[in-house]
């Protein structure tokens, strides 16, 4: 509310006395961060941000800092920010990664959005994560939707029949860990439109 009634110093204060009194989460620095940037004061989020080196703002905070960048076209400031993220191991999600993957599309950066994508993967397969942050951070069809437009944009057009083999196996191997069976292409075997357990 601060935020969107523009007392931005007050909102300062606020979040320097919740973090003094350990009353912070991932959403009250997102909150703070979202407000910021309402009031086009988003130096002072900037600035949170670089005050809290050391903590995980978490993946909430950490996906409306990168938004906010994505919605102001700022590539470099986005970039920077999520190399910070991950070298001071912050926890994100797919959505910080689909915004990432995103902003290197419109810009053709075919590697990157790569980068992103095997990133996710990495991710979703750690050990050190639960199921459910596991899922948190498998690409999904924003990922792909990311990755296909990097490559036509960038003059990779050469990349997308491998792209759309393994989104389609990572589609199968979710329907698989999910147990729903998947139909067949009709005249692929026969009984047609019977399920398949593949």
């Amino acid at each position: 509310i601060l935020g969107n009634i523009g007392h931005v110093h007050e909102l300062r204060r606020l979040l320097t006395m919740m973090v003094a009194l350990d009353l912070i989460n991932e959403h009250s620095y997102s909150v703070a961060f979202r407000g910021w940037a309402r009031c086009n004061k988003f130096d002072m989020a900037l600035s949170a941000f670089e005050e809290a080196s050391g903590r995980d703002l978490g993946p909430v905070a950490c996906s409306t800092l990168l938004t906010t960048c994505a919605k102001q076209r700022n590539m470099r400031l986005a970039w920077q920010l999520f190399d910070t993220m991950v070298a001071q191991g912050m926890t994100l999600n797919r959505y910080s990664y689909n915004c990432m993957a995103h902003m290197a599309a419109l810009g053709g950066r075919v590697d990157d959005a790569v980068l992103i994508y095997n990133m996710m993967k990495a991710a979703a397969a750690s050990t050190a994560l639960t199921d459910e942050q596991k899922n948190d951070n498998r690409p999904d069809s924003y990922t792909y939707a990311a990755l296909v437009q990097a490559a036509a944009t960038g003059g990779r057009t050469d990349l997308l029949p491998s792209l759309f083999n393994e989104m389609v196996a990572a589609q199968r191997a979710a329907e698989r860990a999910a147990g729903r069976p998947r139909r067949q292409q009709a005249g692929a075997a026969e009984g047609e439109g019977q399920m398949s357990q593949e």
